[in-house]
């Protein structure tokens, strides 16, 4: 990120006379992950704690801009209208610690909004690793309304290689680029190879909100634009005079339609680069929801087993063959890693309905 701002004294002003007025922040920290949260800008920045080849020095290491945390904004497309988190006139956002991590709340006229945070491990990892963030948002109007959702994040760490970003499929994303998520682009590095240092931004999974479109652009260009970019392949992330290879990733998730009094629910998740497959870490897993739906197939149905109604048991264990063979459709169609863990989960569930349709079969 380089940008062409004040000159050094008036800035360093500027900066103390911020200070004086400063509000409080949260820090939460958990394994790898530290979480900061300030109540001055309503915004959000996650640390990676990194660890020097050469010294062993620890440092934590921001996976996005932190020199100015409004950099980094949640904007909702509300009808026609466009609400940025954290600069809504009228409107201040209350901070705090919960068990599993912290949150954000905004009270609007016509919608609630709470951005809760926890912590995730990754499969490789001993510890927490990366941020599981839900945005919920509520109607509170008697009218149906249209909802979107845009986050907008200043990432730094690959720019001081020649590739800022990059997929599965695009290797080195050096320009404004826009993309579908699918199976081959299904999450999004911004590294520091030299730290070998990674974000790792997941855009689709089971237990993660899919994202509709990615735009890849200069930072200046995407937060100076309310909503819909044009992208423009020509362009690189230099917008003279302003900034100097300062990119910047747009994540836009689908206008829909809410009802009264209805919430939609927004799952993020930000973390280490990895793998991007995670179990759980004092919060619901992202990528191993799973597990709780392959539980409920092992435990064994009451239905027609209190009465003896061999008919009555015979029905519950057919529906809970095509309860697992629907979850297995649905993760095939899934594009995340599957671990050994989730495949002998698996595997203990398809032997635990053999057992019961062998069992039907000697009645």
């Amino acid at each position: 990120m380089t940008r062409n701002f004040l000159p050094k004294s008036i800035w360093i002003a500027l900066l103390f006379l911020g200070m004086i007025g400063q509000g409080i922040s949260l820090e939460i920290s958990q394994g790898k992950i530290k979480l900061i949260l300030h109540e001055q800008f309503e915004r959000f920045i996650p640390y990676l704690r990194s660890v020097s080849e050469g010294t062993g020095t620890e440092e934590w290491v921001p996976l996005i801009v932190d020199k100015d945390p409004r950099t980094s904004t949640v904007t909702l497309r509300v009808n026609e209208q466009i609400y940025r988190l954290g600069s809504i006139p009228g409107v201040r956002a209350r901070i705090s610690k919960g068990s599993e991590g912290g949150s954000i709340h905004w009270v609007l006229p016509d919608l609630e909004v709470k951005q809760t945070f926890s912590f995730l491990r990754s499969t490789e990892s001993t510890e927490a690793d990366a941020l599981r963030i839900v945005l919920d948002i509520t109607n509170l109007t008697e009218k149906e309304i249209s909802l979107g959702v845009r986050y907008t994040l200043d990432t730094y760490l690959g720019e001081k290689s020649s590739t800022p970003f990059r997929t599965t499929q695009f290797a080195a994303i050096t320009r404004e680029t826009v993309f579908v998520p699918d199976r081959d682009n299904w999450f999004l590095v911004s590294e520091d190879r030299e730290r070998n240092i990674g974000l790792q931004i997941l855009l689709r999974g089971e237990g993660i909100t899919p994202v509709e479109r990615v735009v890849l652009a200069n930072w200046r260009r995407l937060s100076d634009t309310p909503w819909e970019y044009a992208v423009n392949p020509t362009r690189t992330f230099t917008l003279l005079p302003y900034s100097i290879n300062d990119s910047a990733a747009a994540l836009y998730y689908p206008v829909v339609s809410v009802g009264p009094k209805e919430t939609r629910r927004i799952v993020t998740v930000l973390g280490k680069r990895g793998s991007g497959t995670y179990t759980a870490e004092g919060a619901l897993p992202a990528s191993s929801s799973w597990k709780i739906d392959l539980d409920s197939l092992l435990l064994p149905s009451d239905e027609g087993g209190k009465n003896g109604d061999p008919r009555g048991k015979l029905k519950s264990d057919l529906s809970r063959v095509e309860k697992f063979i629907d979850r297995i459709s649905r993760r095939v169609s899934d594009s995340t890693p599957v671990s050994k863990e989730e495949v002998e989960a698996y595997r203990r569930v398809l032997e635990e309905l053999r057992k019961q349709v062998e069992s039907q079969e000697t009645k």
